[in-house]
């Protein structure tokens, strides 16, 4: 993602084969900190193999790559008198401000740089972010692009991305874009953007060619219909979570069942399931037991008794199943 930026940077060329910067030509470092340097120009040499001469020339003479594997580049380290900015950091500005001017200064990912936890820690976010802001002080004064890891419970409820980390990495970033894997490609969405209306503006981004490109003459939904999407498998993803729990206990018939053992078979985000039994237990179970250590059956007991179930297949069709228990 960053070395396709920082190739349309130095060459005006489009990136993601779409968007046109305003300001091209000018220098760009791309620090790296998980890539070695066959790495990054494995990647540099398939973005730029459809480039010209002039082009190829330009990414030679104005990209400055710093591959960093297995080298340490946090920005920030926590003393006994608080967050302070590291030898790392103060090296990196000397190096842009001994260089000439710079356009843009590309960096990734956060977790890496930050250098502590910013998982939860809204100073620890706001230093990092501090951090970062020093770099635009270099000759030129670049902008400076960071990439980050997207939470993983967005990822598993199959939600538009969100920003892993403290709410302080978002509150004091200028601009936020957000890449959610979706069955028919890369969506690209704008989270924030403190320089400009938000528009709400969302790309699809096809991968199959092993370089991220906008997807041609792809109509996407709006933002209002992808939300409406979005809740609409939401529900079904639940009402699929509520369907095994019920099905777990009808197992287990004429056995009851503890509600931990079930959510535990069920799998998933350990809250939703939860909840998804809770309406489950509603529905169709009754306890059993003492309040204290509740186990659950079907209600009835069994005995034959058919009980309907909607099994969600898909967000916009719902098919009748008949459990027998």
């Amino acid at each position: 993602m960053l070395v396709g930026l920082a190739v349309a940077l130095v060459t005006g060329t489009p990136w993601l084969e779409y968007f046109v910067p305003d300001d091209a030509g000018g220098r760009v470092l791309l620090l790296a900190a998980e890539e070695d340097e066959l790495q990054m120009r494995r990647t540099l040499w398939r973005l730029t193999r459809r480039l010209d001469a002039a082009e190829r020339a330009a990414v030679v003479e104005r990209l400055t790559i710093a591959p960093m594997q297995a080298r340490s580049v946090a920005m920030v380290r926590r003393e006994k008198a608080g967050i302070s900015q590291s030898g790392f950091l103060r090296g990196l500005r000397e190096r842009l401000n001994g260089g000439g001017e710079w356009a843009a200064v590309l960096a990734g990912p956060l977790s890496r740089l930050a250098g502590v936890s910013i998982d939860a820690d809204n100073e620890a976010a706001t230093a990092i972010v501090e951090a970062l802001e020093t770099l635009c002080e270099a000759p030129g004064g670049p902008t400076v692009f960071v990439d980050a890891h997207t939470s993983g419970a967005s990822r598993k409820e199959g939600q538009t991305a969100s920003l892993r980390g403290a709410t302080g990495l978002v509150d004091g970033a200028r601009f936020v874009a957000l890449m959610t894997d979706r069955p028919d490609g890369i969506e690209l969405s704008v989270g924030k953007t403190n320089r400009g209306p938000d528009t709400g503006a969302r790309w699809l981004l096809d991968r199959r060619s092993g370089v991220l490109a906008v997807a041609a003459q792809r109509e996407l939904p709006t933002a209002e219909e992808a939300a409406a999407e979005r809740a609409t498998a939401n529900a079904a993803a639940f009402e699929a979570t509520v369907a095994k729990c019920i099905a777990i206990v009808a197992e287990a018939a004429p056995e009851t069942i503890s509600k931990e053992a079930v959510v535990g078979l069920v799998g998933g985000t350990v809250a939703t399931t939860r909840r998804a039994f809770e309406v489950a237990a509603s529905r169709a179970f009754e306890q059993v037991g003492s309040s204290r250590r509740p186990r659950y059956r079907v209600r009835g007991g069994g005995g034959g008794q058919e009980l309907s179930l909607i099994h969600i297949s898909e967000p916009t069709r719902r098919t009748p199943i008949s459990y027998a228990v």
